[in-house]
């Protein structure tokens, strides 16, 4: 990964750096490292060779220490970052004050300092084992050039111990820096795994995706270019250190697309880094065969198309491959030089073969479920042709008929029957009328079926039936208040949010004696819905404490939440859903 990479981020825990060791268990090791140092100084009276009585007791006093710490570290689950880094701190400080009591440059007390080394890089990250590896040995030197006799011995001690010191701590950062990236790795592994829900649709996987990978690499710009079998272009989706969560849009297709496409084909996964100010002339352009893993240098004129289209200095492609077939390319750029390696490439052609085939799923599944509705519309509607507008047609014919046949009966009869035959007449015209009325009823409604958009119109219209339908069961008035601001809703997330509004609304006719209920749906922040209920609580129910726990657990499913809010007289149900 590039340099940034590596700096420790203020979000992280510390479990996310590394889990293998918890703080129990260095607690413990600590604890047993003091026991063992007692045991061994009791065992070899020439260690310490001065101030043994106050080396003893220095030494008890850090095992009482340790075991306090190992008791504390039993009642919590984990010590803060900040506990941790006081511990680490205490600890140099008495193995240092150790040191200079017993035997200087030759105390065995001396090894205690990898124990602090691997303390901080474990639970605080490699930086942190780097400055501790720095301390100890700054520690090391002034306690044996300013404690200890100094002799030919002595001297050599003195310089060769802190080397080894500083060796030993650049393996064991070096070891922590590689468990923390590999842990990272797994971490963004298993959040792309677990974002990919067919219910929130290609467009919110795709963002989420996008944007988690602008974080994971550091970089400014993430692109996903995939090509479309069913209109033969390209789809565009871009996502930025400014707006990452525009990847959940697909922009126009670039009019050098081709010279891009052509500047990335057959080069595999890629990686290209900028010149250095002041120091190199020309970038460095290397590809490398996904089949054979044989990198290989390239002209870095022929990434000068790519970092001029994405503006960068750096940046890295892999392509997008689904059954052995190339469907597009990702790419990743950073305005900074030297910004990925290899090995990033390597690990986004991993992330890209992990996302390739879930976007391909939800699109199949999305395709199968708009075909099924239509499907469905068509027969509802042939249905309706069939079994209700033809019957219609032929009640229609039959009242003609029948006032053929009366107007000639009636044109001929004076008195009483000729009145009431016109009365008849009248009747007949109205039913006509009726009739005319209910069949282009029917074929519009027919025509509206055939031609239902599955977005957030549909869902809008959708609730404004079941309200009415609702009202006329209930006598519960809903007014149904639609503030989506061009929101684009998926049959099955629509489905979902209907269920929810049809299971809350069934909720106040159970729990309430309300009559007027409101239903507001709008987008309450970019990139994500909001579905409010609002009634007005009779007195016996306005405190009752009552949780929509299915509602909840739907909402939870499709990454969002759901609240009640209570006042006097008022509650309202709010869900929240990211598109």
């Amino acid at each position: 990964m590039g340099n940034e990479v590596w700096k420790e981020q203020v979000s992280m825990t510390k479990q996310d750096v590394v889990g293998a060791i918890s703080d129990r268990q260095f607690a413990g090791l600590r604890l047993l490292l003091s026991l063992a140092a007692l045991f061994a100084i009791y065992f070899d009276p020439s260690e310490p060779d001065r101030f043994v009585p106050l080396t003893y007791a220095a030494l008890l006093l850090y095992t009482l220490y340790s075991a306090c710490i190992y008791y504390a570290a039993l009642q919590v689950e984990a010590f803060s970052n900040l506990a941790t880094a006081l511990l680490v701190s205490t600890d140099v400080v008495l193995y240092s004050l150790l040191i200079s009591l017993s035997s200087g440059t030759n105390s065995i007390f001396f090894f205690f300092y990898f124990f602090a080394i691997i303390v901080a890089s474990g639970r605080l990250g490699a930086d942190a084992g780097v400055a501790v590896t720095a301390v100890s040995t700054l520690a090391f030197v002034s306690v044996g050039y300013f404690a200890t006799p100094h002799g030919v011995h002595e001297l050599n001690r003195l310089l060769l111990r802190p080397a080894s010191l500083i060796l030993l701590g650049y393996v064991l950062t070096y070891w922590a820096r590689a468990e923390q990236g590999l842990r990272r790795k797994l971490q963004l592994l298993r959040e792309v795994s677990q974002t990919a829900n067919p219910r929130f649709g290609v467009d919110r996987t795709a963002g989420e995706f996008m944007k988690r990978v602008l974080d994971f690499f550091n970089a400014d710009t993430c692109v996903l270019l995939e090509y479309d079998r069913e209109t033969q272009q390209h789809q565009l989706r871009a996502a930025t250190i400014r707006d990452p969560n525009a990847g959940c849009r697909i922009l126009p297709e670039p009019a050098n697309i081709d010279n891009v496409l052509q500047a990335v084909a057959n080069v595999g996964m890629a990686v290209y880094t900028g010149p250095l100010q002041g120091w190199k002339r020309f970038g460095v352009y290397r590809a490398c065969d996904a089949a054979t893993r044989v990198v290989a240098s390239r002209l870095s004129e022929e990434a000068s198309t790519v970092a001029e289209w994405l503006s960068a200095r750096s940046f890295m492609v892999v392509p997008l491959r689904h059954h052995e077939w190339s469907r597009g390319y990702l790419f990743v750029s950073a305005a900074r030089a030297a910004a990925f390696r290899m090995e990033d490439a390597r690990f986004l052609l991993q992330l890209a073969d992990q996302v390739v085939p879930v976007l391909e799923h939800i699109r199949l599944v999305d395709r199968m479920a708009s075909e099924a509705a239509d499907e469905e519309r068509r027969r509802i509607a042939r249905t309706v042709h069939d079994r209700v507008i033809q019957p219609y047609l032929g009640l229609q014919m039959g009242l003609t008929a029948v006032r053929r046949l009366m107007q000639p009966v009636l044109n001929n009869e004076n008195g009483t029957g000729t009145e009431r035959g016109r009365e008849a007449m009248r009747a007949l015209d109205h039913l006509l009328t009726m009739a005319d009325e209910g069949v282009e009823e029917l074929r519009e409604y027919v025509y509206r079926l055939r031609n239902t958009k599955a977005r957030g119109d549909a869902l809008v219209d959708s609730l404004l039936r079941y309200a009415a339908k609702f009202e006329t069961v209930t006598g519960i008035r809903v007014n149904v208040v639609n503030r989506l601001d061009s929101a684009d809703i998926n049959d099955r997330l629509g489905g979902e949010i209907f269920q929810m509004a049809a299971e809350a609304l069934s909720n106040v006719r159970r729990h309430t004696t309300t009559t007027i209920v409101t239903l507001t749906i709008e987008s309450s922040q970019p990139g994500s819905i909001a579905v409010r209920i609002e009634n007005q609580a009779g007195a016996d129910t306005a405190n009752r404490d009552f949780i929509p726990r299915s509602i909840s657990e739907r909402a939870e499913s499709l990454g969002g939440r759901a609240q009640v809010l209570s006042t006097e007289g008022t509650t309202i149900v709010q869900v929240e859903i990211p598109l």
